[in-house]
Protein backbone atom coordinates (compact mmCIF):
# COMPACT_ATOMS: atom_id res chain seq x y z
CA UNK A 1 0.00 0.00 0.00
CA UNK A 2 1.44 3.75 -0.67
CA UNK A 3 2.74 5.20 2.45
CA UNK A 4 -0.15 7.38 4.30
CA UNK A 5 1.56 11.45 4.23
CA UNK A 6 -0.81 13.50 6.79
CA UNK A 7 -2.26 16.18 4.59
CA UNK A 8 -1.97 19.91 5.72
CA UNK A 9 -5.20 21.13 7.70
CA UNK A 10 -7.90 22.05 5.60
CA UNK A 11 -11.59 23.57 7.00
CA UNK A 12 -14.17 21.62 7.29
CA UNK A 13 -17.34 22.38 5.27
CA UNK A 14 -20.89 20.96 5.75
CA UNK A 15 -21.94 18.85 2.86
CA UNK A 16 -25.37 17.38 3.83
CA UNK A 17 -27.66 17.55 7.49
CA UNK A 18 -29.11 13.70 8.32
CA UNK A 19 -31.99 14.38 10.15
CA UNK A 20 -32.16 11.84 13.40
CA UNK A 21 -34.73 11.61 16.30
CA UNK A 22 -34.65 13.47 18.47
CA UNK A 23 -33.86 10.46 21.10
CA UNK A 24 -30.27 10.02 19.21
CA UNK A 25 -30.06 14.18 19.66
CA UNK A 26 -30.79 14.42 23.25
CA UNK A 27 -28.48 10.92 23.95
CA UNK A 28 -25.43 12.53 24.46
CA UNK A 29 -22.23 10.43 25.07
CA UNK A 30 -24.88 7.61 24.94
CA UNK A 31 -25.51 8.13 21.19
CA UNK A 32 -22.12 6.08 19.44
CA UNK A 33 -21.43 5.80 15.20
CA UNK A 34 -19.81 2.63 14.00
CA UNK A 35 -18.77 2.33 10.06
CA UNK A 36 -20.30 -0.85 8.27
CA UNK A 37 -21.14 -2.32 4.96
CA UNK A 38 -24.56 -3.03 4.89
CA UNK A 39 -25.96 -1.03 1.80
CA UNK A 40 -25.82 -3.26 -1.68
CA UNK A 41 -24.13 0.19 -2.58
CA UNK A 42 -21.42 -0.54 -1.75
CA UNK A 43 -20.26 1.93 -0.06
CA UNK A 44 -19.74 1.84 4.19
CA UNK A 45 -22.78 3.20 6.08
CA UNK A 46 -23.21 4.75 9.37
CA UNK A 47 -24.96 2.71 12.27
CA UNK A 48 -26.00 5.23 14.96
CA UNK A 49 -26.88 3.93 18.32
CA UNK A 50 -29.79 5.34 19.88
CA UNK A 51 -30.13 3.55 23.48
CA UNK A 52 -32.60 6.14 24.53
CA UNK A 53 -35.14 4.93 21.41
CA UNK A 54 -33.64 1.92 21.85
CA UNK A 55 -33.14 1.42 18.49
CA UNK A 56 -30.43 1.26 15.38
CA UNK A 57 -30.45 3.81 12.77
CA UNK A 58 -28.64 2.72 9.34
CA UNK A 59 -27.27 5.97 7.51
CA UNK A 60 -26.49 5.23 4.15
CA UNK A 61 -25.85 6.53 0.63
CA UNK A 62 -28.62 6.74 -1.69
CA UNK A 63 -26.64 5.20 -4.86
CA UNK A 64 -23.06 4.31 -5.70
CA UNK A 65 -22.63 7.45 -7.31
CA UNK A 66 -19.65 9.65 -5.35
CA UNK A 67 -22.33 12.33 -5.24
CA UNK A 68 -25.06 10.59 -3.52
CA UNK A 69 -25.81 12.02 -0.32
CA UNK A 70 -26.75 10.02 3.00
CA UNK A 71 -30.12 9.26 4.92
CA UNK A 72 -31.61 7.65 7.14
CA UNK A 73 -32.59 4.06 5.36
CA UNK A 74 -33.73 1.55 8.27
CA UNK A 75 -34.25 2.22 11.61
CA UNK A 76 -34.16 -0.70 13.86
CA UNK A 77 -35.76 -2.14 16.84
CA UNK A 78 -33.75 -3.83 19.76
CA UNK A 79 -35.45 -6.22 21.64
CA UNK A 80 -34.79 -6.73 25.66
CA UNK A 81 -32.62 -3.11 26.71
CA UNK A 82 -30.69 0.07 25.40
CA UNK A 83 -28.40 -0.91 22.87
CA UNK A 84 -24.87 -0.35 24.14
CA UNK A 85 -21.95 -1.61 21.18
CA UNK A 86 -22.31 -2.58 17.93
CA UNK A 87 -19.61 -5.24 16.10
CA UNK A 88 -19.84 -5.10 12.51
CA UNK A 89 -19.12 -9.41 11.64
CA UNK A 90 -19.26 -11.37 8.35
CA UNK A 91 -21.82 -14.42 9.32
CA UNK A 92 -23.46 -15.54 5.77
CA UNK A 93 -21.99 -16.35 3.03
CA UNK A 94 -22.55 -12.42 0.89
CA UNK A 95 -19.49 -9.64 1.06
CA UNK A 96 -22.40 -7.70 3.44
CA UNK A 97 -21.53 -7.25 7.04
CA UNK A 98 -24.15 -8.39 9.58
CA UNK A 99 -24.77 -6.76 12.94
CA UNK A 100 -23.99 -7.96 16.69
CA UNK A 101 -25.27 -5.98 19.56
CA UNK A 102 -25.33 -6.00 22.85
CA UNK A 103 -28.12 -5.05 24.51
CA UNK A 104 -28.34 -4.11 28.56
CA UNK A 105 -30.98 -6.62 29.59
CA UNK A 106 -30.51 -9.17 27.16
CA UNK A 107 -27.36 -11.99 28.26
CA UNK A 108 -26.85 -13.00 24.70
CA UNK A 109 -26.00 -10.97 21.62
CA UNK A 110 -28.34 -9.63 19.21
CA UNK A 111 -27.32 -10.46 15.39
CA UNK A 112 -29.15 -8.61 12.41
CA UNK A 113 -28.09 -10.61 9.72
CA UNK A 114 -27.84 -9.50 5.81
CA UNK A 115 -30.00 -10.78 3.34
CA UNK A 116 -30.49 -10.54 -0.56
CA UNK A 117 -32.75 -8.34 -2.10
CA UNK A 118 -33.17 -10.59 -5.10
CA UNK A 119 -32.59 -14.56 -5.55
CA UNK A 120 -32.17 -15.70 -8.89
CA UNK A 121 -32.02 -19.17 -9.81
CA UNK A 122 -30.03 -21.14 -12.82
CA UNK A 123 -31.87 -23.89 -14.14
CA UNK A 124 -29.73 -24.56 -17.34
CA UNK A 125 -26.37 -24.75 -19.17
CA UNK A 126 -27.21 -23.09 -22.02
CA UNK A 127 -25.87 -19.09 -23.59
CA UNK A 128 -27.53 -15.65 -23.89
CA UNK A 129 -30.45 -16.90 -25.76
CA UNK A 130 -31.90 -19.32 -23.90
CA UNK A 131 -33.87 -18.07 -20.01
CA UNK A 132 -32.49 -18.56 -16.64
CA UNK A 133 -29.14 -19.70 -17.70
CA UNK A 134 -25.56 -17.94 -15.91
CA UNK A 135 -24.88 -15.55 -18.90
CA UNK A 136 -28.49 -14.16 -19.56
CA UNK A 137 -28.64 -13.27 -15.62
CA UNK A 138 -25.83 -11.75 -15.16
CA UNK A 139 -26.59 -9.68 -18.07
CA UNK A 140 -29.71 -8.50 -16.38
CA UNK A 141 -27.76 -7.54 -12.86
CA UNK A 142 -27.13 -4.26 -13.80
CA UNK A 143 -30.77 -3.37 -13.80
CA UNK A 144 -30.69 -4.04 -10.70
CA UNK A 145 -28.56 -1.25 -9.71
CA UNK A 146 -28.91 -0.55 -5.68
CA UNK A 147 -29.98 -3.93 -4.45
CA UNK A 148 -28.16 -7.06 -3.35
CA UNK A 149 -28.69 -10.56 -5.41
CA UNK A 150 -27.97 -13.86 -4.83
CA UNK A 151 -27.37 -16.12 -7.92
CA UNK A 152 -28.12 -19.70 -6.81
CA UNK A 153 -28.36 -22.83 -9.13
CA UNK A 154 -31.42 -25.86 -9.61
CA UNK A 155 -30.12 -27.94 -12.94
CA UNK A 156 -32.05 -30.76 -13.64
CA UNK A 157 -30.16 -34.05 -13.99
CA UNK A 158 -31.35 -34.19 -17.79
CA UNK A 159 -29.32 -31.20 -19.07
CA UNK A 160 -27.36 -31.93 -22.02
CA UNK A 161 -24.51 -30.51 -20.53
CA UNK A 162 -24.21 -32.87 -17.16
CA UNK A 163 -21.79 -35.37 -17.26
CA UNK A 164 -23.40 -38.83 -16.81
CA UNK A 165 -20.56 -40.29 -14.79
CA UNK A 166 -19.15 -37.08 -12.39
CA UNK A 167 -22.49 -34.97 -12.31
CA UNK A 168 -20.67 -32.14 -13.39
CA UNK A 169 -22.75 -29.32 -15.26
CA UNK A 170 -20.27 -27.70 -17.69
CA UNK A 171 -21.42 -24.05 -18.27
CA UNK A 172 -19.29 -22.39 -21.57
CA UNK A 173 -20.12 -18.79 -22.53
CA UNK A 174 -19.95 -17.36 -25.37
CA UNK A 175 -17.46 -14.51 -26.28
CA UNK A 176 -19.06 -11.46 -26.13
CA UNK A 177 -16.19 -9.28 -27.10
CA UNK A 178 -12.21 -9.20 -26.90
CA UNK A 179 -12.37 -9.08 -23.24
CA UNK A 180 -15.36 -10.69 -22.25
CA UNK A 181 -17.71 -13.34 -22.09
CA UNK A 182 -19.56 -13.12 -18.81
CA UNK A 183 -21.05 -9.51 -18.10
CA UNK A 184 -18.87 -7.72 -15.29
CA UNK A 185 -20.30 -8.47 -12.00
CA UNK A 186 -21.59 -4.38 -10.78
CA UNK A 187 -20.98 -4.98 -6.88
CA UNK A 188 -23.26 -6.89 -4.19
CA UNK A 189 -23.47 -10.07 -6.36
CA UNK A 190 -23.30 -13.49 -4.77
CA UNK A 191 -23.12 -16.58 -7.06
CA UNK A 192 -23.33 -19.41 -5.17
CA UNK A 193 -22.43 -23.35 -6.96
CA UNK A 194 -23.30 -25.05 -3.48
CA UNK A 195 -26.36 -24.39 -3.88
CA UNK A 196 -27.01 -26.84 -6.58
CA UNK A 197 -28.69 -30.06 -5.31
CA UNK A 198 -25.44 -32.83 -4.57
CA UNK A 199 -22.86 -30.27 -4.60
CA UNK A 200 -20.98 -29.64 -1.20
CA UNK A 201 -18.65 -27.42 0.21
CA UNK A 202 -15.51 -28.65 2.14
CA UNK A 203 -15.93 -30.02 5.71
CA UNK A 204 -12.47 -31.31 6.17
CA UNK A 205 -10.08 -29.58 8.72
CA UNK A 206 -6.93 -31.50 6.91
CA UNK A 207 -7.53 -32.71 3.54
CA UNK A 208 -10.70 -32.12 1.47
CA UNK A 209 -14.48 -33.78 0.58
CA UNK A 210 -15.68 -31.00 -1.17
CA UNK A 211 -17.97 -31.64 -4.01
CA UNK A 212 -18.52 -28.97 -6.36
CA UNK A 213 -21.19 -29.53 -9.76
CA UNK A 214 -20.73 -26.13 -11.59
CA UNK A 215 -17.86 -25.63 -14.02
CA UNK A 216 -17.43 -22.44 -15.87
CA UNK A 217 -15.14 -23.25 -18.70
CA UNK A 218 -13.95 -21.06 -21.03
CA UNK A 219 -13.38 -22.92 -23.74
CA UNK A 220 -15.91 -21.27 -26.15
CA UNK A 221 -15.04 -17.79 -24.95
CA UNK A 222 -11.76 -17.82 -27.43
CA UNK A 223 -8.50 -16.03 -26.01
CA UNK A 224 -8.87 -12.20 -24.01
CA UNK A 225 -11.79 -13.28 -21.67
CA UNK A 226 -11.68 -14.06 -18.33
CA UNK A 227 -14.49 -15.77 -16.07
CA UNK A 228 -16.15 -13.81 -13.72
CA UNK A 229 -14.52 -10.26 -13.45
CA UNK A 230 -15.84 -8.16 -10.12
CA UNK A 231 -15.80 -4.35 -11.40
CA UNK A 232 -17.92 -3.43 -8.35
CA UNK A 233 -17.25 -3.87 -4.90
CA UNK A 234 -18.86 -6.29 -2.28
CA UNK A 235 -19.19 -10.03 -4.32
CA UNK A 236 -18.94 -13.81 -3.41
CA UNK A 237 -17.86 -16.27 -5.66
CA UNK A 238 -18.33 -19.73 -4.19
CA UNK A 239 -18.55 -23.11 -5.11
CA UNK A 240 -17.46 -22.73 -8.85
CA UNK A 241 -15.42 -24.67 -10.98
CA UNK A 242 -13.33 -22.37 -13.34
CA UNK A 243 -11.30 -23.87 -15.69
CA UNK A 244 -9.32 -23.16 -19.80
CA UNK A 245 -9.66 -19.64 -19.70
CA UNK A 246 -7.33 -18.40 -22.00
CA UNK A 247 -5.28 -15.27 -22.28
CA UNK A 248 -4.92 -13.05 -25.32
CA UNK A 249 -2.16 -13.36 -27.80
CA UNK A 250 0.51 -10.17 -27.70
CA UNK A 251 0.00 -8.52 -31.45
CA UNK A 252 3.83 -8.59 -32.92
CA UNK A 253 5.40 -10.08 -29.57
CA UNK A 254 4.92 -6.42 -27.89
CA UNK A 255 2.27 -4.76 -26.14
CA UNK A 256 0.30 -5.44 -23.07
CA UNK A 257 -1.87 -8.70 -23.40
CA UNK A 258 -5.35 -9.36 -21.21
CA UNK A 259 -7.86 -11.62 -19.98
CA UNK A 260 -7.28 -15.36 -19.12
CA UNK A 261 -8.33 -15.18 -15.75
CA UNK A 262 -10.53 -18.14 -13.67
CA UNK A 263 -11.46 -15.31 -11.76
CA UNK A 264 -10.59 -11.51 -12.61
CA UNK A 265 -10.87 -8.79 -9.68
CA UNK A 266 -10.97 -4.80 -10.10
CA UNK A 267 -12.87 -4.06 -6.99
CA UNK A 268 -12.63 -4.67 -2.84
CA UNK A 269 -13.98 -6.06 -0.41
CA UNK A 270 -15.00 -9.32 -2.56
CA UNK A 271 -14.82 -13.16 -0.85
CA UNK A 272 -13.20 -15.99 -3.62
CA UNK A 273 -13.97 -19.13 -1.76
CA UNK A 274 -14.48 -22.96 -1.83
CA UNK A 275 -13.81 -22.59 -5.69
CA UNK A 276 -11.41 -25.11 -7.77
CA UNK A 277 -9.77 -23.07 -10.24
CA UNK A 278 -7.08 -24.67 -12.65
CA UNK A 279 -8.18 -27.99 -11.96
CA UNK A 280 -11.60 -30.43 -12.88
CA UNK A 281 -14.31 -30.88 -10.05
CA UNK A 282 -12.47 -34.11 -8.78
CA UNK A 283 -9.36 -31.72 -8.18
CA UNK A 284 -7.68 -35.08 -10.11
CA UNK A 285 -6.19 -33.07 -13.32
CA UNK A 286 -5.35 -29.57 -14.84
CA UNK A 287 -7.25 -27.67 -16.97
CA UNK A 288 -5.33 -24.87 -16.92
CA UNK A 289 -6.63 -21.29 -16.89
CA UNK A 290 -3.78 -18.58 -17.97
CA UNK A 291 -4.09 -16.81 -14.71
CA UNK A 292 -5.67 -19.39 -11.37
CA UNK A 293 -7.07 -15.57 -10.09
CA UNK A 294 -5.48 -12.33 -11.22
CA UNK A 295 -5.86 -8.48 -10.68
CA UNK A 296 -4.20 -5.49 -11.63
CA UNK A 297 -3.87 -4.02 -8.48
CA UNK A 298 -5.34 -1.28 -6.22
CA UNK A 299 -7.86 -2.76 -4.46
CA UNK A 300 -8.23 -3.72 -1.29
CA UNK A 301 -9.92 -6.27 1.07
CA UNK A 302 -10.45 -9.03 -1.01
CA UNK A 303 -10.24 -12.21 0.60
CA UNK A 304 -8.58 -15.61 -1.24
CA UNK A 305 -10.22 -18.54 1.08
CA UNK A 306 -10.34 -18.24 4.38
CA UNK A 307 -10.54 -19.37 7.69
CA UNK A 308 -13.03 -22.31 7.44
CA UNK A 309 -12.47 -25.19 5.79
CA UNK A 310 -15.78 -24.54 3.59
CA UNK A 311 -13.67 -21.08 2.54
CA UNK A 312 -10.83 -22.89 1.39
CA UNK A 313 -9.93 -22.67 -2.48
CA UNK A 314 -8.22 -25.17 -4.59
CA UNK A 315 -5.90 -23.08 -7.18
CA UNK A 316 -3.72 -25.16 -9.11
CA UNK A 317 -2.68 -25.99 -12.67
CA UNK A 318 -2.71 -22.76 -14.37
CA UNK A 319 -0.73 -21.82 -16.80
CA UNK A 320 1.03 -18.80 -15.66
CA UNK A 321 0.45 -18.50 -12.17
CA UNK A 322 -1.93 -19.02 -9.62
CA UNK A 323 -2.79 -16.05 -8.18
CA UNK A 324 -1.30 -12.58 -9.87
CA UNK A 325 -1.64 -9.15 -8.31
CA UNK A 326 -0.04 -6.69 -10.91
CA UNK A 327 0.39 -4.30 -8.17
CA UNK A 328 0.97 -4.05 -4.22
CA UNK A 329 -2.57 -4.63 -2.98
CA UNK A 330 -4.15 -3.47 0.48
CA UNK A 331 -4.87 -5.57 3.04
CA UNK A 332 -5.58 -8.04 0.58
CA UNK A 333 -5.60 -11.86 1.63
Amino acid sequence: CPTLVRPKPTAMRLRSAIALPASVRNAGAGAKLVKARVAATGRDSLIVIDPAGRQLHVVSHASRDAAATMSVSASLDVPGGAPAAVEPMRINKDALHDLVVLAGAQAAPIVYATGPDVVWVVTNTGNMFESNNLPMLLNFAPLLEGASLEIDFNIPVTDRNRDPITGVFTIQPFQMSNIEALTNLGGAITIDGYTQPGASPNTLAIGGNAHPLIEINGSMAGSGPSGPQLYGDGNTIRGLVLTNWVQAPVSGGGGVTHGGGGIDIESSHNFIEGNFLGIDAGGTFAKPNYFGIFSFGGENGNMIGGTTPQARNIISGNQYTNIAMAQAPCSNR
